[in-house]
């Protein structure tokens, strides 16, 4: 037994449909129905719809079969392509390409699946064509879809679309004995909106979807005649269809225009046409309808009798997806075993993607290693031809070194021993360059005032701040008393004195210890 199950989430009801086949063949199905409360659209909290559809899948145990859910066509771009081939897989490749020029969005953000209608007959030594009915969904809108049924616990084995969804139930229709036209209108009016299938020669012609809906009258009403939402609710469905006439005006027009643009195209006139939805239990609803498109309410000689799911038609098309439960019914009919999977085509961009990042991965990692094998290959060959360079810069080196700083170092000591006579010589210049101690001033005064004549050899000179001791040696006494007084002529000493005067081991040698004071600048 197969078994699938249709889950119409509307604004003001739940509604899923189980459709169960056996192997002998015999149908059986089963309706289920939870109205929601009456709320305006910026007052619906989806957290508590998803907690409502979970129970109600709970309650019904429909879980346990694979559910079919739709995306209005409102939030699709739908189109029809005629290509010049029949084959599928060139179909599902060309498709995407074709429908880039026709939409207002890049095709990386669309799921996009092509259902073929029929192919064209052709004369002898023409090519075949085929007419293609395109849906491109935004891959965002289809995400927060399946997002809020994955709140709800859902996980849908297919997201169809609702307008085709209805052509499934005529199908189905047509299948149990129905005399149903080939030319035929469906209108389902729902809470918020209703959704039109155009059928030409058995085949989905035009889907669409209209933002006006029951809601929409019962909101007039209320406001006109003061009453609640709740008792323009009732008080619509007791009252025949002349109360809103006025309200239902908008639909009329839009569904005859679809109609000029249906008869534009293909030179036929739709003659009848099928309403359902809950907006079909208006009283004399569907017959007004009628009158105003001047079409025929089909009835149950064509099959749509009182036993034909009015209210449940989306649910129970989708229920009868053709990928999910099979095409017996639809086998014969050319055409007719249509049903979208947008999810299926989400996840296969997702899946493509995934590849072709993981194929740009590959081959960024064979690049990049092909770009370490250069760069290693470029530095040995630097290496390789630059070895002796670096020799002669190191010997060069060393030999400046050896005359800058002097002395041999232990490898990885050249640096301290540089920084140390850095530090030796920076104190040296600090003394030479000190404001206190006129060390270079004060040594070319000592010059010259020391007397032409004689030898003098300075042994060490030490300089404490204005105090200046000279130790040195001359050839006499008489020399040494020379210098004194050479010395005192000076204005900027002050306080000389000799110390410390005696004959050296040499020949004519004296040794003096001569100290005054110098003036500061």
């Amino acid at each position: 037994m197969s078994e699938s199950v249709g889950l119409d989430i509307g604004a003001s009801a739940i509604k899923a449909v189980r459709y169960r086949r056996s192997l002998a063949g015999q149908d059986e199905v089963e309706y289920f129905y939870q109205p929601l409360p009456f709320l305006q659209p910026d007052q619906r909290d989806m957290a508590e719809r998803a907690r409502l559809i979970r129970r109600f899948l709970e309650r019904h145990q429909l879980h346990r079969a694979p559910i079919v859910t739709a995306l209005p066509c409102r939030n699709l771009s739908l189109r029809r392509l005629a290509l010049p081939f029949t084959d599928p897989e060139k179909m599902a490749q060309v498709v995407p390409f074709e429908m880039e020029n026709l939409i207002p969005m890049s095709i990386e953000d669309v799921a996009v699946e092509g259902l073929m209608l029929a192919t064209k007959d052709v004369t002898p030594g023409t090519r075949p064509q085929s007419d293609v009915l395109v849906a491109a969904a935004p891959k965002k809108t289809l995400s927060e879809h399946l997002e809020f049924l994955r709140a709800a616990r859902v996980h849908p084995a297919a997201v169809n679309v609702d307008a085709l969804a209805l052509f499934s139930v005529v199908q189905l229709l047509r299948s149990e004995g129905g005399a149903v036209p080939e030319n035929l209108a469906v209108l389902d009016v729902g809470a918020t909106k209703t959704t039109i299938c155009l059928i030409h020669r058995d085949r989905p012609w035009l889907l669409r979807t209209l933002s006006w809906g029951g809601n929409h009258l019962t909101q007039a009403l209320a406001q006109r005649y003061q009453w609640t939402l709740e008792e323009a609710e009732r008080r619509k469905r007791m009252a025949t269809v002349q109360l809103g006439e006025e309200w239902i005006e908008p639909l009329v027009r839009e569904v005859r225009l679809a109609l000029h643009a249906f008869e534009s195209s293909t030179q036929t006139r739709i003659q009848h046409l099928w309403v359902s939805g809950g907006g079909a239990k208006f009283r004399h609803f569907p017959e007004y309808l009628g009158q105003k498109l001047e079409l025929d309410v089909v009835g149950p000689r064509e099959g749509f009798g009182q036993t034909s799911p009015r209210a449940f038609s989306v649910a129970l098309g989708l229920a009868l997806h053709p990928k999910v439960l099979g095409r017996r019914w639809l086998a014969k009919s050319n055409g007719a075993a249509l049903g979208y999977d947008l999810k299926r085509q989400l996840h296969e961009g997702q899946r493509v993607r995934s590849q072709e990042i993981k194929q740009d991965t590959i081959w960024a990692s064979v690049g990049l290693a092909c770009l370490i094998a250069l760069g290693i290959g470029d530095v040995w060959t630097h290496v390789s031809l630059k070895r002796d360079q670096v020799r002669q810069d190191r010997a060069a080196l060393q030999a400046f070194y050896q005359r800058a700083i002097g002395g041999d170092a232990l490898p990885g000591e050249e640096v301290d021993r540089a920084r140390s006579q850095v530090v030796s010589l920076s104190k040296r210049i600090e003394l030479l360059e000190s404001q206190q101690t006129p060390v270079i001033p004060t040594l070319a005064k000592l010059v010259r005032r020391l007397p032409s004549t004689g030898t003098v050899r300075v042994r060490g000179l030490l300089m404490e701040g204005p105090g200046v001791q000279l130790e040195a040696e001359t050839d006499s006494f008489d020399s040494v008393e020379r210098i004194k007084k050479a010395l005192q002529q000076e204005t900027g000493f002050q306080e000389i004195a000799v110390s410390d005067a005696r004959v050296g081991a040499s020949p004519n040698q004296v040794i003096f210890r001569l100290t005054f004071t110098a003036e500061a600048r």
